[in-house]
């Protein structure tokens, strides 16, 4: 049975510009402490409860020697119910880098806590800034999360154009709930065999361990980044010449993709692999 450290914290609403490319992942890892706000790079949280209210907020927390709060590993994101009205609580992730045209599949898991019984509610929206005003209508909802073992939810978005998207963890539980549990939240994309996009007159290939990068006459100055599969940047440079060999040999195994971006707002996507 899983049971939960609480602790009184005051949250406040932070602010941060990171943006990524999918694929991305996390588990809320690498946090010290059990119960804080120490969230992944770029994530950021806004409470619109009017009520003061202790350990009110989206927090992490962490599991102690014999308690077990997490999916896998040790932490995820929880959220503890209002005493006294309904939650208003948002968790948003880093801005999502997304390719229009490209369907997206959006995945993370949840739970309720078991030290008491409850029924919460929470949606998935999407939105153009890390606020709850930008947020549109949900791509996912469940109003009567019961489940003290950990569930998979998953759903697809698929952009009409290249967009910077911000994706929100919309806690709306009645008050006098409990606790809910968010862990693993991954953002993926298929682009098996995708070497260029329709909307640009760029390319991307491999040849052995050399990434050829042929810049389109129209776009010169184009920005070439490669993301690992976490979504970590590996590399980062503009683009000077029509084509361009870089060595990518060096990299440690594992799969990338090669983004290109061109000034006119055109783009080029390449998945490799380096394998040694």
């Amino acid at each position: 049975m899983k049971a939960l450290l609480l602790a009184v914290t005051v949250c406040l609403g932070m602010t941060a510009n990171a943006q990524v490319i999918p694929p991305y992942s996390t588990g809320f890892e690498g946090v010290q402490g059990t119960l804080n706000t120490n969230f992944p790079e770029g994530w950021t949280w806004e409470d619109l409860n009017t009520v003061p209210f202790g350990n009110q907020g989206w927090e992490i927390i962490k599991n102690t020697p014999t308690i077990t709060n997490a999916h896998t590993d040790s932490t995820a994101a929880h959220m503890f119910s209002h005493s006294s009205e309904q939650n208003n609580d948002w968790l948003f992730t880093p801005g999502m880098q997304l390719q229009g045209g490209v369907p997206y599949t959006f995945s993370f898991w949840y739970s309720v806590a078991s030290l008491f019984a409850s029924s919460e509610k929470l949606a998935i929206k999407k939105g153009s800034a890390p606020t709850a005003l930008a947020m549109g209508t949900p791509l996912w909802i469940n109003t009567a999360i019961t489940n003290q073992d950990y569930e998979q939810a998953t759903f697809t978005y698929t952009p009409a154009a290249d967009e910077v998207t911000y994706f929100a963890f919309h806690y709306f539980s009645e008050e006098f709930q409990f606790i809910l549990l968010v862990d693993d939240v991954s953002i993926t994309s298929n682009f098996s065999g995708m070497a260029e996009l329709a909307n640009s007159g760029s390319r991307i290939w491999m040849t052995n361990d050399l990434l050829n990068v042929e810049v389109d006459r129209m776009a010169a100055g184009s920005l070439l980044m490669i993301n690992d599969v976490s979504g970590r940047l590996v590399l980062q440079q503009q683009t000077t010449n029509k084509l361009e060999t870089i060595d990518v040999g060096t990299l440690p195994s594992g799969t990338y993709l090669a983004h290109l971006f061109s000034p006119l707002g055109k783009s080029v996507t390449k998945r490799f692999v380096i394998a040694h």
